[in-house]
């Protein structure tokens, strides 16, 4: 399917919230470092990166990541509105696209006042809005939740200020500094229990959001650091979808890299969303841990739901009704509806291997192994080189105690996997079994 022209071709405006010091620029930074690190190639003559828009956009960012290399410390504070115009860009074989344009400001948070007029002419432009809390804070300093209510009050405001031209703006809620607390599993719990009163205040102004965990720690490489983001830039990818849903109603695939670092080191499974083709030009989707989601969408109405399933059984050809549903079914995590819908849309679409990989990685997270070996299995007879299916089979593999079928299928990912970076992973995993 072909993507935009390049006259229709959407730019993108992000708001950013939170007081200065917690994370916003190291955030974009981080995400900036983990699409060009891959984070976005699924094959290996495709490649997807950010490009500045102009010379001084990214010189600003490598900036940031110079100065993190060169002391080992995070930057200092913006002291003002940075304004960062940036291209998503896609190589297949010979040509390169640009996805989309998209603009991140970064703005210290004094400056964070729907009163002051430069700041809300760029909340009228903006098409959704980040906001940033401290994990670290919300759990070890008791009074750092109340000093989240002027935050909810400007939430509430730019909502109210947005609801009559965008009814689908929505705010991300970043949690920073995730990496930075012992027992994630514990963390999770009790920041989701500290937050829960600012959430229902959201709630009942209406108020559209995700949340997502940040982990953006720095890591020595010799005499150099670097930041080592994991993960992170699933939520922008997230929005970006979104947002391209409503901006156009067509269909395009855009398969997105992740499965090996985060589905073991740190016990997280993607469900992409755009690779589960929504109307999106890239996509991504929803991280699950073992227990409790990375992002978490605030509930669809039950009516909606309805009205899906309506669509699907009445137009079974409907492949934009079927893709709400298994969406639906998703975000309240009823996993099998999901799968059965799932499998519907494959069989509609057999030749489309980024449902085949959608539906194998749903049966693992129910754990239900030897079906997701079975599809795993089929995508490979399509394509034995598909870096994905290779390594889901070694890992199911590896669970089943058939070292040397794993070993050889390690072997193979390693060989065809998109990036270098994702080339060392395997090898470090492998060579650590």
């Amino acid at each position: 399917m072909s993507l935009l022209p390049y006259q229709k071709r959407p730019t993108f405006n992000f708001l950013t919230l939170g007081e200065r010091g917690v994370g916003k620029t190291v955030f974009f930074a981080g995400c900036y470092a983990e699409i060009n690190n891959g984070f976005l190639s699924q094959k290996k003559d495709q490649l997807s990166w950010f490009e500045g828009q102009n010379h001084q956009d990214k010189e600003n960012l490598d900036n940031i990541l110079n100065y993190v290399a060169k002391n080992g410390q995070y930057p200092p504070a913006t002291l003002k509105i940075t304004e960062f115009n940036l291209d998503l860009k896609q190589r297949n074989r010979q040509t390169t696209k640009t996805l989309c344009n998209f603009r991140w400001y970064d703005i210290p948070g004094e400056f964070c006042d729907v009163n002051v007029p430069a700041f809300k002419e760029l909340v009228i432009k903006s098409h959704s809005c980040y906001v940033f809390l401290n994990a670290a804070h919300l759990i070890n300093q008791p009074t750092y939740i109340e000093s989240l209510e002027e935050l909810l009050e400007q939430i509430t405001v730019i909502a109210t200020l947005k609801r009559a031209t965008n009814k689908n703006y929505t705010f991300v809620l970043v949690f920073t500094q995730f990496d930075r607390l012992k027992n994630k599993e514990t963390a999770r719990f009790q920041v989701e229990e500290k937050i829960r009163p600012f959430l229902i205040s959201l709630e009942k102004e209406d108020v559209k959001y995700i949340r997502f965990y940040s982990e953006v720690p720095i890591i020595q490489i010799d005499n150099f650091y670097k930041l080592n983001p994991k993960g992170i830039a699933v939520s922008l990818i997230w929005v970006v979808s979104d947002l391209q849903r409503n901006y156009r109603k067509i269909f395009t695939i855009f398969s997105i890299e992740s499965y090996l670092a985060w589905a073991k080191q740190y016990r997280q499974w993607l469900i992409g969303i755009g690779t589960l083709a929504l109307a999106s030009v890239i996509g991504l989707g929803i991280y699950f841990t073992q227990k409790s989601p990375n992002i978490a969408k605030n509930p669809e109405p039950a009516s909606q739901k309805e009205q899906y399933k309506l669509s699907a059984k009445g137009e079974p050809q409907d492949l934009e009704a079927l893709v709400k549903l298994s969406e639906s079914y998703l975000n309240q995590g009823e996993f099998g509806k999901a799968i059965d819908v799932i499998k519907t849309i494959t069989e509609k679409q057999p030749n489309n291997l980024d449902w085949q990989l959608n539906l194998a990685k749903l049966y693992e997270l129910t754990e239900n192994n030897s079906q997701a070996e079975q599809v795993y299995d089929g995508i490979l007879a399509k394509d034995n080189q598909h870096f994905y299916a290779l390594l889901g089979k070694a890992l199911i593999r590896q669970q089943n105690q058939d070292v040397q079928t794993a070993r050889q299928l390690f072997k193979q990912a390693e060989e065809f996997a998109p990036s270098e970076d994702l080339k060392k992973q395997v090898r470090q995993f492998r060579l650590s079994q």
